[in-house]
């Protein structure tokens, strides 16, 4: 064999090569695509399976609860499950929000009831205190006695010394009143009897003034007296 003879043996066994190398390669590559394909029909199936799984227990928990949701929805739905679900969700939040408000505006009733309960009984309180001193000042003034006898003793009592308050008040003025006209007429103005001498005039003179200087004194102490018949 010559060397253009091994040349074109060589060179026909490298084309050889090379086709089945580009085979080879096509292969690897459809093998490579036919791995990609499985792994994703493998992820499929899982997937699916998964769903099914889901779907599986979610029917379970459908059937445990079905009375539950039947009642907070109205009826089981039979689609958009989730949706019912959200729906009812946003519903009962806007009726605790509104139930949230009102308890607020309960505790502020409360809370200005409780003020107002507290400010009565503060009053209550006083006018109990007011109660027991009247009760003791009543007592003190009545005794054993019932208060309409106590009353109108004390009654009698103001009278009296209302009527000795209203003499001292007139006795000052008429007193006065006969001492000039003794000065004037030098007789009694009672009972017109003449005096004999200027003495008798000058004597009465004198008591008459020595009882006004005492009609101040006794006005006062019958004042204070009536005053304290009052209180």
């Amino acid at each position: 064999m010559n060397t253009e003879e091994c040349q074109n043996e060589i060179n026909a066994d490298e084309k050889v090569m090379e086709t089945h190398e580009q085979e080879l390669e096509e292969l690897s590559e459809k093998v490579t695509k036919l791995q990609k394909q499985t792994a994703i029909l493998k992820e499929k199936d899982l997937i699916e399976d998964s769903l099914k799984q889901k779907e599986k227990q979610l029917n379970v928990l459908k059937n445990k609860h079905k009375t539950v949701l039947t009642d907070l929805l109205g009826s089981m739905p039979e689609s958009n499950f989730a949706f019912s679900v959200n729906k009812y969700e946003i519903q009962m939040k806007g009726e605790v929000d509104s139930l949230k408000k009102k308890i607020r505006q309960k505790q502020n009733e409360i809370t200005r009831l409780e003020a107002d309960r507290k400010h009565v009984r503060e009053l209550l309180s006083e006018k109990r205190a007011e109660l027991t001193k009247a009760e003791d000042q009543m007592y003190k003034a009545c005794g054993t006695q019932t208060y309409e006898t106590t009353l109108a003793k004390i009654n009698t009592t103001v009278e009296k010394l209302q009527d000795e308050q209203n003499v001292l008040q007139s006795s000052m003025f008429i007193i006065t009143k006969y001492k000039g006209q003794i000065t004037e007429n030098n007789c009694c103005p009672l009972c017109n009897r003449g005096f004999d001498s200027e003495t008798e005039v000058t004597d009465l003179v004198s008591q008459l003034t020595t009882q006004v200087m005492n009609v101040p004194a006794k006005l006062e102490k019958a004042t204070e007296e009536l005053q304290r018949a009052q209180a």
